[in-house]
Parts: C-alpha cells; structure tokens; sequence
C-alpha cells in the first residue's frame, strides 16, 4: 500500500466553525491508514508555498478537543 501526506490550509480569521472543520479534517486523517503525516500550512497558501508547516499529529487528544471550542 502506499502512504501519502496530507497538507491542510485555511485562510481567514481563527474562528470555532474553521476550528471546528479543521478538527474533523486532523481526526479522520490519522485514522486513515493511507495518510502517514498530517501537516497544516501556517497562513494558508502562503505557508504551502514558503513550505511553512506545522505537524498537526503531534496535537495530543486533549488539545485536539479543545480545538473544537477555539475561535
């Protein structure tokens, strides 16, 4: 089988609907067995092009439910 990564990215203001969209987008990846690595891109496409990424499996369970109330 082959693994691929994810990049997600996001534009506009940190609000709880984005958080919320971005927490499900994280949750279903690592239970995807062809995802290996999930990244975000800081700034959105801006951060995919400066190759500005962040680890997003590295977020524990605790702070990934907390992502869901975040604005």
């Amino acid at each position: 089988m082959i693994k691929g990564n994810l990049v997600v990215g996001q534009s506009g203001g940190p609000t709880s609907v984005i958080n919320s969209s971005l927490y499900g987008v994280i949750k279903q990846a690592i239970q995807t067995k062809e995802i290996d690595n999930v990244y975000g891109a800081i700034n959105g496409v801006n951060g995919l092009i400066e190759n500005k990424l962040i680890d997003l499996k590295l977020l524990d369970n605790e702070n990934l439910e907390l992502l869901k109330q975040t604005p």
